[in-house]
C-alpha cells in the first residue's frame, strides 16, 4: 500500500505541537516521519505519543532532544498504530524545523 502524508507542521521554538490531534475517525498505521531543519542552525527535536489524550508524561517520549544537523533532513522509521483519541506531538528548539508524517 502506498504511503500518504497525513500531517505537515512547521514547529515553533519550544512549543509542544500536535502532529496528529486525536480527532482521526479511523485507526492509523504510522510508517515514517521526515524532519527537516531549514535554517542552517543546530536544533534538537522531541517526539511523543499521548494515548487517549492523557496528559504529557516522561514515559511517552519516543525521541528526546535528538540533535538535528543544520540544513539537513532525516527520516524516522515508524511502525505505530494509533486509535482515535491518541495524540502524537513534537517540539523543536528552534522555529526552523518542519515535520511531515506518513501513514498507510
Amino acid at each position: 500500500m502506498a504511503l500518504r502524508c497525513i500531517s505537515q507542521v512547521a514547529l515553533a521554538s519550544g512549543t509542544p505541537t500536535n502532529i496528529v490531534d486525536g480527532t482521526q475517525v479511523q485507526p492509523l498505521h504510522l510508517r515514517s516521519l521526515l524532519v527537516c531543519e531549514r535554517n542552517g542552525a543546530s536544533a534538537t527535536f522531541r517526539l511523543w505519543l499521548r494515548l487517549q489524550s492523557e496528559a504529557t508524561a516522561d514515559r511517552q517520549y519516543l525521541y528526546y532532544d535528538l540533535p538535528i544537523v543544520p540544513n539537513d533532513s532525516f527520516t524516522l522509521a515508524l511502525d505505530i498504530g494509533m486509535l482515535p483519541g491518541d495524540i502524537m506531538m513534537a517540539q523543536s528548539s528552534t522555529s526552523f524545523v518542519s515535520v511531515n508524517l506518513f501513514a498507510e
